[in-house]
């Protein structure tokens, strides 16, 4: 169980000092045009980044979600996740190809300085088998709440924001029957759990609105890390100094 759990109501400034404080060095998590010497840029073919979007609505805290588009050649169809994709040879680094692909799939341009923290990088995998790919996460904090985001349906069938105080919950926290074993999840219904969810574009059918989505795999890692890191904070705010 992560500690995050036992985190009090959070605002979008605990989250910027949390994530700031603990944030890499890597050199192409800032502009390389500064320094381009200065850095490693990864390999293209086997390089993909994402965003991890936190905004604060009213009183609630969100992390920004999407439901990718169900695609027979995408081995993550229909999976929940952050937005992002593959590094293009024009992307001068995986923070580029996040803030690219994030427009691209839900037409939010994002901004150097709204990045707060560059993520640990998750090696791929798909049906418990390793993938020639690494993901490079980064964790974003609007400037503006109040943005108007357009799917891609190409690439994503819905976006939805959720509020960290779900995740809070330890309650929410169950696992998933996949290939033979039972991974750890997160069962989210917008309808159910929370009273106003901020579901972009959501389905017509309430059955399908209605319908868990399950936050599991390379995503929950992502998610882990920064909840995990969050509280780390919050613990030690609250130790006596």
């Amino acid at each position: 169980m992560l500690s995050a759990y036992s985190v009090p109501m959070l605002k979008l400034k605990d989250v910027q000092v949390a994530l700031r404080m603990h944030s890499s060095s890597r050199a192409y998590a800032a502009p390389l045009a500064s320094n381009p010497k200065s850095a490693e840029i990864p390999s293209p073919q086997r390089t993909a980044a994402v965003s991890a979007i936190f905004r604060e609505s009213g009183n609630n805290l969100e992390l920004m979600f999407i439901k990718r588009a169900e695609t027979p050649k995408d081995p993550w169809s229909g999976h929940m996740a952050f937005p992002g994709g593959r590094m293009e040879p024009n992307d001068s680094s995986p923070l580029a190809t996040a803030i690219r692909e994030t427009h691209e799939e839900v037409e939010l341009q994002l901004h150097e300085r709204e990045m707060i923290s560059e993520l640990t990088p998750v090696p791929a995998f798909t049906h418990q088998r390793p993938q020639s790919l690494n993901i490079y996460p980064y964790a974003f904090a609007l400037d503006n709440p109040c943005v108007d985001l357009r799917p891609n349906h190409k690439e994503v069938q819905e976006i939805m924001w959720i509020p960290v105080t779900f995740f809070v919950d330890p309650s929410h926290r169950t696992t998933l029957h996949t290939h033979n074993r039972e991974l750890p999840c997160y069962r989210y219904s917008p309808d159910l759990d929370f009273p106003h969810p901020a579901l972009v574009n959501p389905p017509t059918s309430s059955a399908r609105t209605n319908q868990p989505r399950v936050i599991w795999g390379l995503t929950l890692v992502i998610l882990d890390e920064l909840l995990q890191r969050i509280a780390n904070h919050a613990t030690a705010q609250g130790s006596p100094h």
